[in-house]
């Protein structure tokens, strides 16, 4: 229902008038969780780059959008993709300076991608250097915690 609205309102009012955004976030929220990835990931990358240029490009939603289309790669199965565009988008929170508890997830889905597309030997490496990290932030019992080192073991045994 939302698709056929959004391309007339964007040519009428433009892609950045906040009406038009809501819609297109609506549109793009609505398609991932519909299983539509590579419709989302378009929709998502148009809208972080409109409004990377009506902006600020570390505008919290810009980062969202980024994330969110990375998330419809991986969830489409372009891990190469999807792991690209994670790497540039924590290399960008890093240096926006975006909150610690948001880069340590950012990292932690990074490794359970790499983990997920079979690529042990780098999972296991992004995941052994945010262990500590992890740590340090949420203590030894965190369930974050236990589950990244249940993991490392595994990989361990792996081995």
């Amino acid at each position: 229902m939302l698709a056929p609205l959004v391309e007339p309102a964007t040519r009428t009012f433009g892609p950045t008038n906040p009406d038009v955004i809501e819609l297109r976030i609506e549109l793009a929220d609505v398609l991932f969780p519909g299983g539509d990835y590579r419709r989302a990931a378009v929709e998502f990358a148009t809208l972080a780059a409109d409004l990377a240029e009506r902006g600020r490009p570390d505008n919290d939603l810009v980062l969202r959008f980024r994330l969110m289309e990375a998330n419809c790669h991986a969830a489409a199965g372009e891990t190469t993709l999807a792991l690209e565009q994670l790497g540039r988008l924590l290399e960008d929170e890093k240096r926006f300076g975006v909150d610690e508890d948001r880069v340590l997830e950012l990292r932690r889905q990074i490794g359970l991608l790499e983990l997920g597309a079979g690529h042990l030997v780098q999972a296991s490496n992004a995941l052994t250097d945010l262990l500590p990290d992890l740590e340090r932030r949420y203590g030894l019992r965190h369930p974050g915690v236990i589950k990244v080192r249940e993991i490392l073991d595994g990989l361990d045994g792996d081995r």
